[in-house]
């Protein structure tokens, strides 16, 4: 199965959607916030979050809820806004939604893909396979990583 988190009335094709709002086409509702999820451990093969995650309060917490219920190997495609970019662009359509509670820079997944010392902070560790920025937008791909 593929999960299509945080995804409205926008479900991607192939995907499943999983949203807090029971939109057309949403096939599971859940806050992505509240933890658990309805999902087994290693359960779901691929996730996809397309400008969902600088909506999340604790990130930690959901990046850790989405390496659980992926099986190894998965991929996690995540599409999210960029505040600064690779070369130090400052893009203030980042800023301009007021529902958003946190933004990223292209920093921001060593946090999830192997620095030693976010290990404190309780992040599962991910590898990424892929990172580009069009405009204003970053597109991630992230693999989990088996801990055990």
């Amino acid at each position: 199965m593929l999960l299509d988190l945080g995804c409205g009335c926008n479900k991607a094709p192939g995907y499943e959607g999983l949203d807090k709002v029971p939109f057309p086409g949403v096939t599971y509702v859940h806050d992505l916030e509240v933890i658990p999820w309805p999902f087994a451990d290693s359960s779901v093969d691929g996730l996809r979050a397309r400008h969902v995650l600088e909506h999340i309060h604790n990130l930690i917490d959901v990046m850790n809820e989405a390496h659980r219920i992926l099986k190894p190997g998965a991929k996690f495609h995540i599409y999210v806004p960029m505040v600064v970019d690779s070369v130090g662009q400052i893009h203030p359509e980042a800023f301009q939604d007021p529902t958003h509670v946190r933004f990223f820079v292209p920093e921001t997944w060593s946090y999830f893909t192997g620095r030693r010392e976010t290990q404190m902070y309780g992040i599962l560790p991910w590898q990424r396979l892929h990172y580009e920025e069009a405009d204003w937008e970053a597109y991630v791909i992230l693999e989990k990583v088996c801990t055990s």
